[in-house]
């Protein structure tokens, strides 16, 4: 790539949300993971091959706080702190129903799946069963109810026995008479302070094992109400115990940010079984601060907590280990800019911010001018955009055109969309709404760029084009159809340069080819097994780039509805895609390959006055480059990855200059509280 003007930007005040709690699921023998943050977000994160990415996120109502999740096969279900279950539709990012459960905030939730029935441990002190043989959860019964709020509940296999925890007391609880038939009480290390069962496991053996606030690891005998053995684990409580899946490891973690294993094994040293005890395994100091929910699944042991960094240990061998690290940042973009006004739009939950780019003093050749540009104008935020107090949902989506003339954005309720008028020389400015009953709210959008049309997707896969007006600031419906496949969750739009076609990628791998007048279907690419599309990009010849969840990139031409010569060349020498140019790069720091969420295409001149034409693909770890020679007979020059800018939330172009919003990871771990106080050497 040729010089360019850079301007990097790090005036986005992101602030993550601490995880709660996760799930995990096998799809097609691989892990599923859905986790809850403190905002009431749901994420689901996948992987492909060895990269896991973010695949969706569900957006909840202001004011909630999600206490529990489970998968009821493919079914996601919560239990909220507001005495009610919600079960979510993954194909419309929205929550299905709601059930109350008339007991209070709901603490914790476990499912069996011999008996299809979740159990539910609430504020008041009482277990209740819900089916799962319907389509919508249904109570069935409650047990009887017991003194203070249950914190912790497991079933075990044969769905007989139900375990719960609370303040001081274990109980082992008959799920066919609804009845506790043994009670086990624990012991205050401090008179005035309850002993907190915070997690519970039962193995099929009939063993307890309990988490408390005392920072003990309890093994107990369910049959008799009996301690087998009893582990000073953690300095502080243990906040969540996992199993895996042989049952002969138990994990355990808490506000001490350390995840400890412990092992079954045999002590007998003849031939044949003998008495087994668990003892202390390996310790892991993956997390920062209290790590609050713990999953295993495949060999994977899933961990997160208030860092809000979602970690994967493998052990699927005793020498090598891997750890993941997955940046906490959504699916969806959290920025968007117009380089032709130097303007770029924030997104944060409940409001949105406008900021103007710094100005720089003029220059002719920038080859010959100094590394630091001076700047006459700095940066300056214009204009908060808040959400009514009456919308009790957050946002989902937005964006400003490239234009830079239409602000647009959708919370889970409502569509609301602007038009800009603003002045860069005086900044005078003045946002006026756009009023439409035909503007539902959706979870896609997108601008052409002159800013004469958008197009939306709606939580009910209905895909809708729109005439922006600029002259009387006017909308108009053009068209609105289904989308082809029903099945999956639309989240890519780009929309061709001419304005006469726009892609629509799905979560399932399929991409189809709309034309903009009357949304007939045009033709749909060749799908590429289950994986989804990060990031799609249009050029001037009806040529789509493509880059999926595996790193992948593939080139798409509309004119002859077959993959280029480039991209078949491309794919024949670098198997792996992205990750073959510099892998190492990321990859030995231990991180997780961050997948691409934008491309873009330069042109300039060479050192031998070739034509060449610079591929750009954006991650958060940084900017995958690719040089091609626009003269057919050649190939591509070089690739390279560029990672001065990182993490990067967002990043744009034009031939003559580069802006990047950055997020460092250094000013999230300021924004923590501090974590659990530890004495170190010499201090």
């Amino acid at each position: 790539m040729s010089s360019a003007l850079v301007h990097r930007c790090r005036k986005y005040n992101y602030e993550p949300c601490a995880i709660q709690c996760i799930a995990v699921r096998l799809e097609k023998d691989q892990p599923l993971v859905a986790l809850a943050r403190s905002d009431a977000s749901i994420e689901i994160w996948a992987v492909t091959g060895e990269v896991w990415f973010p695949l969706q996120t569900i957006i909840s109502e202001k004011g909630q706080l999600i206490n529990s999740l489970i998968w009821v096969k493919d079914r996601l279900i919560s239990g909220i702190q507001s005495s009610q279950i919600t079960e979510y539709d993954l194909n419309t990012n929205r929550a299905k129903y709601s059930v109350e459960t008339y007991g209070g905030d709901v603490w914790c939730m476990a499912y069996c799946d011999k008996i299809q029935r979740v159990a539910i441990g609430c504020e008041d002190g009482g277990v209740r069963l819900f089916s799962t043989e319907t389509p919508k959860l249904t109570f069935d019964r409650g047990f009887d109810r017991a003194t203070g709020r249950i914190f912790s509940i497991s079933w075990h296999a044969n769905g007989n026995t139900l375990v719960t925890g609370s303040f001081d007391v274990i109980r082992i609880w008959d799920t066919r008479t609804g009845r506790a038939v043994r009670r086990i009480a624990l012991e205050r290390e401090r008179k005035q302070d309850a002993t907190i069962i915070w997690s519970l496991v039962i193995l099929n053996d009939y063993t307890v094992v309990s988490g408390d606030s005392y920072g003990r690891v309890q093994f107990w005998s369910a049959r008799n109400g009996t301690l087998l053995h009893s582990f000073r684990a953690h300095r502080a409580d243990v906040l969540s115990l996992c199993m895996s899946e042989e049952q002969t490891s138990i994990y355990a973690a808490g506000i001490d940010p350390r995840v400890l294993e412990f092992r079954l094994i045999n002590t007998y040293s003849g031939a044949g079984d003998g008495p087994s005890k668990w003892v202390k395994g390996r310790e892991t100091h993956s997390h920062t601060h209290d790590i609050r929910a713990l999953a295993c699944c495949r060999n994977n042991l899933f961990s997160g907590g208030v860092d809000t960094k979602l970690i994967v240990n493998s052990f699927k061998n005793k020498a090598g280990k891997k750890l993941r690290k997955m940046l906490p940042f959504p699916a969806k973009p959290l920025a968007s800019s117009s380089m032709k006004r130097a303007l770029v739009l924030f997104q944060y939950p409940t409001h949105l911010e406008l900021m103007k780019l710094a100005k720089e003093v003029d220059m002719k050749d920038l080859n010959d001018h100094p590394k630091e540009i001076v700047v006459e104008e700095k940066e300056r935020i214009l204009l908060r955009i808040a959400v009514p107090r009456s919308d009790r949902g957050q946002i989902v989506t937005s964006a400003i055109s490239p234009c830079g003339n239409w602000i647009a954005y959708s919370t889970t309720n409502t569509f609301r969309l602007f038009y800009l008028h603003y002045d860069a020389d005086t900044l005078q400015l003045k946002l006026d709404r756009i009023h439409s009953e035909s503007l539902p709210a959706c979870t896609s959008l997108a601008f052409s760029n002159d800013g004469n049309l958008l197009v939306v997707v709606t939580p009910m896969h209905r895909i809708s084009s729109y005439l922006l007006h600029e002259s009387c600031q006017r909308i108009e419906l053009l068209n609105s159809v289904h989308a082809q496949n029903m099945n999956f969750n639309l989240h890519l739009i780009e929309i061709s340069c001419d304005k006469k076609y726009f892609a629509l990628a799905n979560l399932g791998g399929e991409i189809d080819i709309y034309s903009t007048v009357d949304l007939s279907h045009f033709c749909s690419l060749p799908r590429y097994g289950n994986t989804p599309a990060t990031a799609l990009s249009f050029d001037g010849n009806y040529n789509l780039m493509i880059s999926y969840s595996n790193m992948k990139v593939c080139e798409f031409s509309l004119t002859t509805q077959a993959y280029t010569d480039w991209s078949r060349a491309f794919h024949s020498t670098n198997e792996d895609g992205l990750v073959s140019i510099l892998k190492s790069a990321v990859t030995k720091k231990r991180s997780n390959l961050g997948v691409v969420s934008k491309i873009s295409k330069l042109h300039f001149r060479n050192h031998k006055d070739d034509q060449v034409e610079s591929l750009a693909f954006v991650s958060h770890d940084g900017i995958y480059i690719i040089e091609r020679s626009t003269n057919a007979q050649k190939e591509h020059s070089s690739s390279r990855f560029c990672k001065k800018f990182c993490p990067i939330i967002h990043a744009n172009f034009d031939e003559e200059k580069m802006f990047v919003v950055e997020q460092p990871l250094d000013r999230l771990e300021e924004l923590l509280p501090p974590p659990l106080y530890q004495k170190k050497f010499g201090t």
